[in-house]
């Protein structure tokens, strides 16, 4: 269905689609501002994070903005004047009295705002964990309301209503993109904290009372842990409290980013794969019949095995055989 701009009830959509145009410029604006005062030792990676956040952002917009100029209305969403039509909660109500906007937790000093001194060596402007809880919430603030603005268009302008759900799907993936950074910054924190205490890996297990092997994965964010395993692993590396939530997630499994991985050592486990696959696929259905190997009733051991010749490493792969069963009817 084609639906001209002049068949269109162009004033009602036109304010809509004004409204979301300067939520997302102020949304854009904020996150500048975290961009400029962002300070922290996960400086470089939030960086980089907030300017695909912001260029999202204002390309939605930009499409947004063109739109409203087909439509025969003037786009106009200044940065100064987003917040006459912008519902997202301003600066002014996220902060505290003369600051620009709180992007911390509670029980946290730290504010970033406009400046008329450089702040003291006590006053820390935006650490990474407050940045990332403040803007989500305000992104889950745009998704809603950019949602009610698309259905109450649907009717009217179809075309336009589209445009707005696209809009909710690139800010509902940041949201869902959300869960897997927060993973990674407690992993860094996670690791950075073994380093410090000089712990194993091994020493780890042995305070939580599991497997090592487990317990590496699972801190590297393959694994979730109970409540009990999150409260002795932060008692034992010092974390934040708030880690805890993080660690007891769900995660979203698997570790590589491309194939085949770059690290030499994980790349040589990929090539055994490589090449034993095959091998191993027709060796368990010559001993097993048609199923696989479970991944989850399953078992990892890594031992390090002397030898005259020199250390040799033992990887013990045990998981549960599940055959595959036959339709029924």
């Amino acid at each position: 269905m084609s639906i001209r701009s002049s068949d269109v009830d162009r004033e009602p959509v036109g304010i809509e689609l004004q409204r979301i145009l300067a939520t997302l410029d102020e949304l854009s604006a904020i996150g500048e501002q975290a961009h400029w005062n962002l300070i922290g030792p996960s400086f470089c990676s939030l960086h980089l994070e907030l300017d695909k956040l912001i260029d999202a952002w204002r390309g939605a917009a930009d499409a947004l903005g063109e739109r409203i100029a087909a439509l025969g209305s003037f786009a106009d969403a200044p940065a100064e004047g987003a917040g006459t039509q912008s519902e997202i909660p301003s600066p002014a109500e996220q902060a505290q009295p003369d600051s620009a906007l709180r992007l911390v937790p509670d029980g946290y000093s730290e504010t970033v705002g406009a400046r008329s001194e450089p702040p003291t060596p006590t006053e820390q402007p935006l650490p990474h964990r407050g940045s990332r809880a403040s803007l989500t919430t305000l992104v889950g603030d745009a998704v809603r309301l950019t949602g009610a603005s698309a259905e109450r268009i649907e009717a009217l302008d179809p075309v336009s209503a589209d445009l707005l759900h696209s809009v909710v799907a690139t800010l509902e993936e940041q949201l869902l993109g959300d869960v897997d950074t927060d993973r990674r910054a407690v992993t860094t924190q996670v690791l950075a904290a073994k380093r410090r205490k000089g712990l194993s890996f091994g020493q780890i297990a042995e305070h939580v009372g599991v497997d090592r092997v487990w317990i590496t994965a699972a801190l590297q964010g393959q694994h979730p842990l109970t409540g009990e395993q999150a409260a002795a692993v932060i008692a034992l590396l010092e974390l934040p409290a708030e880690a805890a939530g993080v660690l007891e997630e769900i995660p979203t499994r698997g570790s590589f980013a491309g194939l085949p991985p770059a690290d030499p050592t994980v790349h040589r486990l990929y090539e055994v794969l490589q090449l034993y696959g095959p091998a191993l696929k027709a060796l368990i259905h010559e001993d097993f019949g048609d199923g696989i190997m479970s991944g989850t009733a399953f078992d990892l051991t890594l031992e390090r095995r002397e030898t005259d010749a020199g250390p040799r490493v033992r990887i013990t792969l045990d998981g549960k055989f599940l055959p595959y069963l036959p339709w029924q009817d």
